[in-house]
């Protein structure tokens, strides 16, 4: 019998069929048995809501799984209940609205029953709200819950962290909290500080780069509009509409990069900018520009830094220990931002006057940023100072040329050590040229002159055993040796480079080739460079190598003679002779 679109029927509880739909996963037992006690001594007094699963005399469940399990403790063989016609996603809306009218909801079962109506039923969380009664930001920040790794969500449904801490967790991204478990794994409680946050939590109003721009990271774009921005949702971050932050911590890194690299670049080729560092002590960005002999002025040592405003900080100015209600908070948060704009006004009529230079930072916590310096006196000038007003101004006289004659000498330093970096870049595109489609690597022309001076050069420079002998084949002094000095005078001398090339090779042949001890297994049957010295000598010096071999021939018989006659000897005591 079709079931009329709505019916009071009671049903076999055998012909109920319970789904993984519920979106309600923990029961408490001990309270399904005190239910069980009033069934069994009232009746079932509700009766649950089911709907025809297409098989004849058969429902499946959709409201009072918990009516049921007490039931069937309580014994009843059969149950009431409301039969309606109902499509999936009316079955799950009503399975989720009545689950969370409940007062033990867990705000985990909250997030999964929203995002599954978000999902599946297509619902937005403005309808979601109007449907159960709570406004659009309750139920956005329940959904957060829902992109806690499981890891953290089972912490969370096992108790061993507050709701709080949860929404913490949740706001950084799937690879920042399994970083983050990775350190509270082993907790009984889970606390996150703030600390640990600023690690993943970046404040996009200090960002080392543009966000609105969008070819920065094409893949990603412009960073106003992201999801990952807390102030392109306001619904779930009110209080973000000014200070803007991205949980996304490897994007943010990634765009740092980016911006570092174009920065830097510019920064290093402009000769008003210095490069510097506000880290304490050797940093691996400073090593590694030492190592390209880039001079980085350090903090105290070389200069002092003018510092800009901070601009405060909204988490700083919240309901707690210091303001009681959130419009003390909110009134001393825009008292400080009255006295930062203040500041800053004074600030830039300070950068303005022209006394300050401006530095790029490659190392420390402002890495990537601008920021205006003030350079350190001399040691001299500062022994020099007189005392008096005409001492005072003489003073700051030769302060000024003495910082004009140290800004002119690092900018031409700078420069010096720009042009080699320009020539050291072009290095691997000659090599990426040189193999391009293999044509050199598969050139089977004679070599030319100037492959011949990249030989030697080459040969030179790994043949330390015939070190001497190479310079003084080249006529060039041992004290006054080098590689470029070597090339230079190659190329000056391009009539002598076939006849010191053919050399060069042969004296590297020989050092390849040497044995002035026999050596275990150097031998022509054995190891193909002691036969190619066989052949060779044989060669240069055929009646002399002749004369070695034969030598060696006529003392291999007399030695295979007694062997022989030892041998003979041995065996007629293995087997004696028949007479």
């Amino acid at each position: 019998m079709t079931p009329k679109p709505t019916q009071l029927m009671v049903l076999k509880l055998k012909d109920i069929a319970i789904t993984g739909n519920n979106p309600r996963k923990t029961f408490d037992e001990e309270s399904i048995k005190e239910l069980a006690e009033s069934i069994k001594e009232k009746g079932m007094l509700q009766p649950i809501l089911v709907r025809a699963n297409g098989k004849a005399g058969k429902h499946e469940l959709v409201c009072g799984e918990r009516r049921i399990r007490a039931a069937k403790i309580a014994g009843l063989q059969e149950i009431p209940a409301i039969v309606r016609i109902l499509t999936d996603e009316q079955a799950l809306e009503i399975q989720i609205i009545e689950n969370l009218q409940r007062k033990d909801v867990h705000p985990m079962e909250e997030a999964i029953a929203f995002k599954r109506l978000n999902e599946k039923n297509k619902l937005s969380l403005q309808t979601i709200a109007q449907r159960i009664g709570k406004t659009p930001q309750y139920v956005g920040w329940r959904m957060k819950l829902s992109e806690m790794i499981p890891e953290f969500q089972k912490a969370y449904f096992e108790g061993r962290m507050t709701l709080a801490e949860a929404f913490k967790i949740a706001k950084i991204s799937a690879q920042d909290q399994a970083a983050l478990w990775q350190e509270e794994r082993n907790s009984t409680e889970i606390t996150v500080n703030q600390w640990q946050m600023r690690r993943y939590l970046n404040n996009l109003n200090n960002a080392p780069f543009d966000i609105k721009d969008a070819a920065l990271k094409k893949d990603i774009g412009a960073c106003t509009g992201c999801p990952h921005n807390t102030a392109s949702n306001t619904v779930l971050f009110p209080e973000a509409a000014h200070i803007a932050t991205c949980t996304n911590s490897q994007c943010f890194r990634q765009k740092c990069n980016l911006a570092y690299d174009i920065q830097f670049k510019k920064a290093s080729e402009d000769p008003t900018i210095e490069l510097i560092s506000n880290a304490h002590g050797p940093t691996k960005e400073i090593k590694e520009l030492a190592k390209k002999r880039i001079k980085v002025l350090k903090i105290y040592d070389d200069f002092t830094e003018v510092l800009k405003p901070d601009r405060p900080d909204p988490e700083d100015y919240e309901v707690g220990d210091d303001y009681e209600t959130k419009k003390q908070a909110d009134e001393a948060l825009e008292a400080a931002n009255l006295e930062h704009h203040g500041d800053m006004i004074k600030y830039e009529k300070q950068i303005a006057t022209g006394k300050y230079t401006k530095a790029f930072v490659v190392s420390g916590d402002d890495k990537g940023h601008y920021a205006y310096i003030q350079l350190k006196k001399t040691a001299a000038l500062k022994a020099g100072t007189k005392p008096g007003a005409a001492g005072a101004k003489q003073d700051e006289q030769a302060e000024e040329k003495q910082d004009a004659r140290d800004t002119i000498k690092r900018i031409q330093e700078r420069e010096a050590r720009m042009k080699e970096l320009d020539h050291e870049k072009l290095q691997p595109e000659y090599f990426k040229l040189l193999n391009k489609d293999k044509a050199f690597e598969e050139n089977t022309d004679e070599l030319y002159e100037e492959e011949k001076i990249a030989m030697i050069i080459a040969l030179t420079e790994n043949n330390t055993y015939y070190g001497a002998r190479i310079k003084k084949l080249l006529g060039l002094p041992n004290a006054d040796y080098s590689m470029i000095r070597t090339f230079n005078h190659l190329n000056k001398n391009r009539a002598k480079v076939r006849h010191w090339y053919l050399q060069i090779v042969r004296l590297f042949i020989l050092k390849e080739m040497r044995a002035e001890q026999p050596s275990q297994g150097y031998r022509p049957d054995n190891n193909g460079l002691a036969a190619s010295l066989e052949m060779i000598t044989k060669d240069y010096a055929p009646t002399e190598t002749k004369e070695l071999i034969g030598k060696m021939n006529q003392e291999r018989k007399v030695r295979e003679a007694r062997i022989k006659e030892r041998i003979e000897g041995l065996q007629k005591k293995i087997k004696p002779v028949k007479k």
